[in-house]
């Protein structure tokens, strides 16, 4: 039954989806929805709102007053967008011209055009073609950054290799490997570069002042697999200790839930496994499509409300499984009553343990969360059923005599 519902939940939301994006009107009062295969605005034709597009190919030839907002397989602007661009695709290139912003997560970002405000992205490679123009700054985390355009403000970058051919108008703020200018290449501010090792700067490519800095990763070789020995082992025991504050928390203000949850792992694993499976790969969808629904019909908010207890979810799940693994332990070592806050300290410990081992103690610790995440919802379903039941249950008269 409990399954049955979170199925029909999600078709609905799925439901909903499709028909908004089936009814929307290509121009409307509100944004503009598209969908389809290719989604081409064609040149001599203007969307005079904010357009959503979901597809697997979007070329904007003509003209939106307003943002572009895309999520597709390629996304090419060659016309005119009078807002910013947002893009989450494998390639995006805008030769055209932007009024706002571009903020961009790509494989491939390609500015060619001209952007009025900012660029901001995050790809595999960002190239700013000759001849093109940034009006504000350029923020980028890449393995690849070309500028052979313009950069009016500041460039903030963290990139494998950077190659600078154009101009920067303002400060430079670059972590990098290797830092080359090419012929014509200029910063006008100073220039903060991170690297393993110091780069050759040509003598007038930057106006202001040249810091170096060495890069984390060249110090902490120099320091030995002690240090880092010792670094691994203080992320681990924070970790430790913020599970075992949590599991304080739960098992102190819910001891009742504690155990029944890790009961119902002992009693029906089968089902806690599978439901766990299903909300851990589930729930996200469930709330994107949620958060992409509530942009266009109002309630955006429950989608973010939705994620932040889908993780609140996933930290007691450990809980749950370490109170099951305890209580397993503590009952092999003596007889008697298991209180869950000691059952869940000393599992965790035990399963924090395991986590030490490569690859094996992730997947172990992975399957527990499974199955504390399942049993824990079908406690709280139990729970809720037999509150229900007592409810429906018809009061008993003073002068009843008890069975």
């Amino acid at each position: 039954m409990l399954r049955l519902r979170l199925l029909t939940v999600v078709c609905v939301v799925l439901g909903l989806a499709l028909v908004l994006a089936g009814l929307a009107p290509p121009a409307a009062e509100a944004a503009t929805i598209r969908s389809g295969d290719s989604v081409v605005i064609r040149s001599g034709q203007t969307i005079r709102d904010d357009l959503y597009v979901f597809g697997s190919t979007v070329d904007v030839e003509g003209r939106i007053d307003g943002d572009l907002i895309a999520f597709a397989s390629v996304v090419t602007v060659d016309g005119e967008v009078t807002g910013d661009v947002v893009v989450g695709s494998s390639n995006v290139d805008v030769s055209g011209q932007v009024g706002g912003s571009v903020r961009a997560g790509s494989g491939n970002v390609g500015i060619t055009g001209q952007v009025g405000e900012d660029v901001v992205a995050g790809a595999g490679r960002v190239r700013i073609g000759s001849g093109s123009a940034i009006g504000r700054d350029l923020l980028a985390g890449t393995g690849e950054l070309n500028i052979g355009g313009d950069v009016g403000r500041h460039l903030r970058a963290g990139a494998g290799s950077v190659v600078v051919g154009g101009t920067v108008g303002g400060d430079a703020d670059v972590s990098s490997g290797r830092i080359r200018f090419q012929p014509g290449g200029r910063i006008e501010g100073d220039l903060l570069y991170r690297s393993e090792r110091r780069q050759d700067v040509p003598e007038g490519a930057v106006g202001g002042e040249v810091t170096f800095r060495e890069a984390p990763r060249e110090r902490e070789r120099e320091r030995g697999p002690a240090a880092a020995v010792l670094f691994w082992f203080l992320i681990w025991i924070r970790g430790l200790i913020g599970m075992a504050l949590l599991a304080l928390l739960v098992t102190l203000l819910f001891p009742y839930f504690s155990l029944a949850s890790s009961e119902e792992i002992r009693v029906r694993p089968g089902p806690s496994v599978g439901i766990g499976a299903a909300l851990f790969f589930g729930t996200p969808f469930v709330a994107m499509i949620t958060l992409i629904i509530g942009i266009f019909v109002g309630g955006w908010w429950i989608g973010l409300m939705l994620l932040a207890l889908y993780l609140i979810a996933l930290a007691v799940a450990v809980v749950v499984a370490a109170v099951f693994v305890g209580s397993l332990a503590l009952r092999a070592l003596a007889r008697g009553s298991v209180l869950p806050v000691w059952a869940a300290l000393l599992g965790l410990l035990i399963l924090w343990l395991i986590r030490i081992v490569p690859i094996l103690g992730s997947i172990v610790l992975f399957v527990a969360m499974l199955f504390g995440l399942g049993a824990a919802v079908i406690t709280l379903w139990e729970t809720a059923k037999r509150c229900r039941a007592a409810r429906a249950a018809p009061a008993m008269r003073p002068d009843e005599p008890l069975a």
